[in-house]
């Protein structure tokens, strides 16, 4: 099992804090390379809602589905939701894409 929390002492969470520390080198890595950070973080978050639509779409069909998910699978109404989720997304994705400068 999984354990791991900046609340845990260095000895509990080897994995943990190695992946922080990975982490932390890297962003100082990059920093020293000249790439700002600001710019990084935007095209994250640029990529993050290009990417998150058809991401929901594949975690609808699995939640939606009985055969998955047994007597836990989504109502109707919560799997309508989420389409129009999906659908508001993408929209503001090609409007984001077609307003482009």
């Amino acid at each position: 099992m999984w354990r791991g929390s900046l609340a845990d002492k260095a000895g509990l969470s080897r994995e943990f804090y190695g992946v922080v520390a990975v982490g932390l080198a890297l962003g100082l890595a990059l920093d020293y390379a000249g790439f700002n950070a600001v710019s990084m973080l935007f095209w994250s978050a640029v990529l993050n809602g290009v990417s998150a639509p058809p991401l929901v779409v594949i975690v609808l069909l699995l939640t939606s589905n009985p055969a998955v998910m047994g007597a836990r699978a989504n109502p109707l109404w919560l799997a309508m939701l989420g389409w129009l989720t999906v659908a508001i997304m993408t929209i503001a994705s090609c409007a984001m894409v077609a307003t482009w400068k």
